[in-house]
């Protein structure tokens, strides 16, 4: 195998991606001031169906045409062409991020064609999913078959063989050690007796980002930070926002979900709730557990940037400098947590991508937040 993943669309793929965490190129940089997206473009568009028909060559209006061909590449392929696939090319459902619901993105791309290449990049820009986490057994599976050229009925015999695996949960491992391993791996037999080894839970599989969570809590929240002593109160420091009662001062009736932001930033938007089931060790979603890990550095790296250059004139050069700074540190702790680094193309993501990009970040922010709710208030 090369060293690296071949070039596509201005995207880079490092071979060493798949080991350490050090982010996802794209080849260029990315330049909020240039590359930009409109955020209404981004409510109305559907990212998904973009992939799908830039990949198939046929116009994301011609759904008809899309759902046609991608149902013959699974029937070809002796996949099944489920109800589910059918709803994310109507538009009708989007593609689930949550870690059980992987197998159908992967058995997507297997169905369409694509490559190892391809797979990385179109469950990384169109799935929003970092591909490949192998502690997941599923993930691991994928990548060892895709790997080594393996039919997809070796991948469903494995999936089968490895469901009553017990959890062995070894977080003295590293994902970037199981990723080494596999892919060293070319023995079908020699594969399952590893993974009797590596095999994880869902709550231990995002152990690091739980831990990373823990320390940025803890730091967030010290003397030269918020300086507050309850995770609640170190929430509304950051985004002004009180989950309880919302903005403070305002409406107590208005939750998150009530305000002028889309689903996509307002779902699993980091709580009381979450932070307590963090603290107590308790079951939490992937992608609030990625919204809290983004927030949190957020806050610290701006606050401690904030702090060292507050005798400063902030100019242009010093808020892109920071801003690359952040993007990649960020990147660097999502990667290293088996998440998908910031993308512009995620509505999250974006909004914070653009506070990042001004004087002022973690005010931009709660200004941000707070005018969600005045805009929805006055129109009532």
């Amino acid at each position: 195998m090369s060293e690296y993943l071949l070039e596509k669309e201005n995207t880079v793929f490092e071979r060493n991606m798949l080991f350490i965490p050090e982010g996802i190129k794209w080849g260029k940089s990315f330049d909020i001031n240039r590359n930009t997206y409109s955020i209404d473009d981004l409510k109305e568009n559907n990212i998904f169906l973009e992939g799908v028909s830039s990949y198939l060559g046929i116009d994301a209006d011609d759904i008809d045409s899309i759902i046609s061909e991608t149902e013959a590449r699974y029937n070809n392929n002796k996949i099944e062409f489920t109800k589910t696939i059918r709803q994310w090319l109507q538009g009708k459902k989007k593609p689930s991020q949550k870690q059980a619901n992987r197998h159908n993105c992967y058995d997507f791309c297997i169905a369409l064609g694509m490559d190892i290449n391809e797979i990385f990049e179109f469950m990384f820009k169109y799935f929003q999913i970092m591909p490949f986490y192998y502690k997941n057994r599923t993930d691991a599976i994928y990548y060892y078959c895709i790997l080594n050229n393996k039919n997809y009925d070796t991948i469903v015999k494995m999936r089968d063989i490895a469901k009553d695996f017990p959890a062995t949960n070894d977080e003295t491992v590293d994902t970037a050690y199981i990723g080494r391993k596999i892919s060293e791996i070319d023995n079908d037999e020699e594969f399952i007796e590893y993974l009797k080894n590596y095999c994880y839970d869902d709550g231990h599989q995002f152990a690091t980002a739980r831990r990373n969570i823990l320390e940025l809590l803890d730091k967030c929240k010290g003397e030269d930070y918020a300086n507050v002593k309850k995770d609640s109160e170190l929430l509304m420091t950051i985004t002004g926002y009180n989950n309880q009662t919302g903005i403070k001062g305002g409406r107590h009736d208005k939750g998150i979900s009530k305000s002028l932001f889309p689903p996509e930033f307002t779902t699993s938007f980091p709580d009381d709730n979450v932070l307590c089931k963090i603290r107590n060790d308790k079951k939490v979603s992937d992608e609030a557990l990625r919204k809290l890990l983004i927030l949190l550095s957020f806050y610290y790296y701006y606050k401690s940037r904030e702090n060292a250059i507050r005798q400063i004139q902030i100019t242009p050069e010093i808020i892109k400098e920071s801003y690359e700074e952040f993007e990649a540190e960020c990147n660097g702790r999502l990667a290293e947590c088996g998440y998908v680094q910031l993308y512009p193309r995620n509505l999250y993501d974006w909004h914070i991508f653009n506070c990042a990009n001004s004087e002022y970040p973690i005010e931009a922010l709660k200004s941000l937040i707070k005018q969600q709710y005045a805009d929805i208030l006055d129109e009532e």
